[in-house]
């Protein structure tokens, strides 16, 4: 069994631009720094099956802020629109 990403570490610390715009696109309002949220990996990395998928689901590129509720809700799922809370 693969294990979690060490290369999303960097993510902890760290949200570039990209993510905030990724919220937006998501929910139509800016994130404003009030509200739970999770780095949601959009290819969930359970889909990987050799250590080189893993390294490419943890690139920038697909990852994407939800708010906390919605990225439990949406798990492994690849069509997290459906769980989201309106």
């Amino acid at each position: 069994k693969l294990q979690p990403c060490e290369y999303e570490l960097e993510y902890l610390f760290y949200i570039p631009l990209y993510h905030y715009q990724t919220y937006y696109q998501n929910y139509g309002v800016e994130y404003d720094g009030t509200k739970n949220v999770h780095i949601d990996h959009i290819i969930p990395i359970s889909t990987a099956k050799t250590e080189d998928d893993v390294k490419r689901l943890c690139h920038w590129s697909n990852l994407q802020l939800l708010n906390a509720e919605d990225n439990l809700r949406k798990s492994d799922s690849l069509e997290w629109g459906l769980f989201c809370v309106e």
